[in-house]
């Protein structure tokens, strides 16, 4: 992996921001590259003793991110002479007209990563309105060390991000939680995790055709038709679909909801 010559500060070390923290370090970024603010005392005494980073006082900053919770934003004050080159938000519904009223000076970009993060394995859905080569080529050498990115053309589907990816892997989890319960007396675990792994290998292999998979597994009278006839019985996917819809739906809500000072 190339190196990484720029200055990291994390505002709000939760655990989305020790996630990132983690990730980075995990991926050779040096810890007196990352400097964190939190406001928990307890929280902030743990992470920069376990990691090893340090508490910001002012030093000159390359990328900073913003990993606070969207209605912490109003409360949010940086002195005057806060220095950074990049403001990475990953507030959800945090439009960028929003967070420029109370970001004026720097160059914005919008994060959606997970916690994968801290194993080097996070989707981040990113997007800007800021035109600038450098400012992507630093984004992209940052996400690039916790996993994949990918770059979003309207900043609309920030929402979608959200649910996806933000939130996806909890939906996702808790179904596989289930599925666990059927048998913890067998490898259950996994043969589902090797199931996972071979269903992606199918799905980016599908063309976009991803029935025809489904139709080239069921044989008639068989177990998936039985299976899947459960599901359409009880509209499964169906109210999966409509999980993802309403965390769009919460998204775009806390749009609304943030008050942001000028």
């Amino acid at each position: 992996m190339s190196s990484f010559n720029y200055t990291i500060h994390v505002i709000g070390a939760g655990h989305l921001g020790a996630a990132l923290i983690q990730g980075l370090l995990s991926s050779g970024i040096l810890p007196n590259q990352i400097f964190i603010t939190e406001h928990h005392p307890k929280r902030r005494q743990l992470i920069t003793q376990e990691l090893g980073v340090a508490n910001h006082s002012n030093e000159p900053i390359d990328i900073t991110l913003l990993c606070i919770k969207p209605q912490q934003l109003s409360k949010l004050v940086l002195i005057d002479s806060y220095s950074t080159k990049v403001m990475i938000s990953t507030l959800a519904g945090t439009e960028i007209n929003h967070l420029n009223q109370h970001l004026k000076k720097w160059p914005i970009v919008r994060a959606m990563p997970n916690l994968a993060a801290f194993y080097q394995a996070s989707m981040t859905a990113l997007y800007t309105n800021d035109q600038s080569d450098t400012i992507r080529s630093m984004v992209n050498m940052l996400f690039q060390r916790i996993g994949q990115l990918i770059w979003l053309e309207k900043e609309s589907h920030m929402h979608l991000a959200t649910a996806i990816v933000g939130s996806g892997p909890a939906f996702f989890l808790d179904l596989f939680s289930h599925i666990i319960h059927i048998d913890k007396k067998s490898p259950i675990e996994v043969m589902l995790y090797g199931a996972i792994e071979s269903t992606i290998a199918l799905a980016k292999n599908s063309n976009g055709d991803i029935q025809s998979i489904i139709n080239a597994i069921t044989s008639p009278g068989g177990t998936t038709e039985a299976g899947l006839k459960m599901m359409q019985e009880n509209k499964s996917a169906k109210n999966l679909a409509e999980v993802f819809e309403v965390t769009i739906k919460k998204s775009k809500g806390l749009q609304g909801k943030n008050t942001v000072l000028s």
